[in-house]
């Protein structure tokens, strides 16, 4: 899983590279552009048949960067996930982008911030989300800014039961949507199975970082419950 992981983690360098010169009306030689990994691969989890779950953040006050910045991942995406004779690189996903899908495809760190640090912004299934991503690809100093921002909103100081509730509920709606009618023990996703196991230490985390600041390395699930231990 970690060199499945690092091997996305390049073939989204060589992509973003090969996108940008590629990009029409591009007003800078490097693309100020961040790629942020979430689930298997924020995770370094990553199986063969996984697909990515990516953010994209800039930071860039040029006046035309926006919208430069929406061709550019647009193409990105494309190139990331066309079918051709020999298959497709990924499947992408990128729903856990600020206000999702009906958010902009990629938002300026301005933005991901507030929307992160606001009452009114992020869920708490949001932010467990953040527990497992990272910085994978493009501008590193964006990327130093990302990693520095996300310890930053899990060392916030919560309200333990407020999370409990919030997480259990979010458990209970994935139970309903989800049912299993196999008969089998699905081990993601059954009661007891990894799925739980992943939200008991995203809740550990919330409530306890703020305590426990190592918490927040994604260090992978093992890790972080042996340091609990």
């Amino acid at each position: 899983a970690d060199h499945l992981s690092a091997l996305a983690d390049a073939v989204l360098h060589l992509v973003m590279q090969e996108a940008w010169k590629a990009t029409p009306s591009r007003h800078r030689d490097e693309p100020k552009v961040a790629v942020i990994g979430y689930g298997k691969l924020g995770g370094k989890e990553l199986g063969y048949a996984s697909d990515l779950d990516l953010v994209f953040l800039f930071e860039d006050d040029a006046p035309e960067a926006a919208s430069v910045y929406a061709r550019f991942v647009r193409r990105v995406i494309s190139w990331l996930t066309v079918q051709t004779s020999s298959g497709k690189l990924y499947s992408v996903d990128t729903r856990l982008r600020p206000e999702g899908q009906d958010g902009l495809l990629v938002c300026s760190f301005e933005h991901f911030k507030r929307y992160q640090e606001s009452t009114g912004g992020a869920w708490i299934w949001e932010h467990q989300a953040l527990t497992r991503a990272r910085f994978c690809a493009g501008d590193r100093q964006l990327g130093l800014a990302f990693e520095r921002e996300r310890t930053k909103i899990l060392c916030r100081p919560r309200d333990i039961r407020s999370v409990q509730t919030a997480v259990v509920s979010m458990r209970r709606k994935i139970l309903e949507n989800r049912k299993n009618a196999s008969g089998l023990f699905d081990l993601k996703r059954d009661r007891g199975g990894m799925l739980d196991v992943e939200f008991v230490i995203q809740t550990l985390v919330l409530t306890q970082a703020c305590r426990y600041p190592e918490l927040t390395h994604n260090l992978g699930n093992s890790a972080l419950l042996d340091m609990s231990a």
